[in-house]
């Protein structure tokens, strides 16, 4: 598809924040934060350490909400889409959450989430996915079925 497109801002945390956001968070293993980061609305936070575990917090009481081992490097939010999943990454590899945080997938090249699609880079190509639920597709199956 011919898209114009904006990757995610790096909403990181300042070098001159990170301390005190570690201390506001009760952040455990401190020297091994690689990066701090927001969602778009400042409701999570995210911690991703050298060993690419990831810790995300819920802002508002400063709790943490899941503990991730080994998910990856976190660069970007991307969002989430209409099924309530997040989706966080770079734009090499990212992770999709589900709404209990979960790492419930992992998509190569993602450029954009949108509410019913994604938009995968390759190369200098993009290419959007509709997303979709097992139950969506059992749906399609059987409205195909009974055709």
């Amino acid at each position: 598809e011919e898209i114009e497109l904006d990757y995610p801002s790096n909403d990181t945390i300042s070098v001159l924040e990170i301390d005190q956001v570690k201390d506001d968070y009760n952040v455990k293993n401190r020297n091994l934060v690689d990066k701090i980061l927001y969602d778009r609305n400042k409701e999570l936070l995210f911690v991703n350490y050298k060993n690419n575990d990831v810790a995300i917090y819920k802002t508002s009481d400063k709790s943490l909400i899941k503990y991730l081992t080994n998910l990856g490097k976190i660069n970007h939010y991307f969002g989430k889409d209409k099924y309530g999943r997040t989706y966080i990454g770079d734009v090499s590899n990212s992770y999709i959450l589900d709404k209990d945080y979960n790492k419930v997938g992992h998509i190569k090249g993602l450029a954009k989430v949108e509410d019913e699609k994604i938009i995968i880079r390759n190369d200098k190509d993009f290419y959007s996915i509709k997303i979709y639920t097992l139950n969506d597709l059992l749906k399609e199956a059987e409205q195909y079925l009974n055709k």
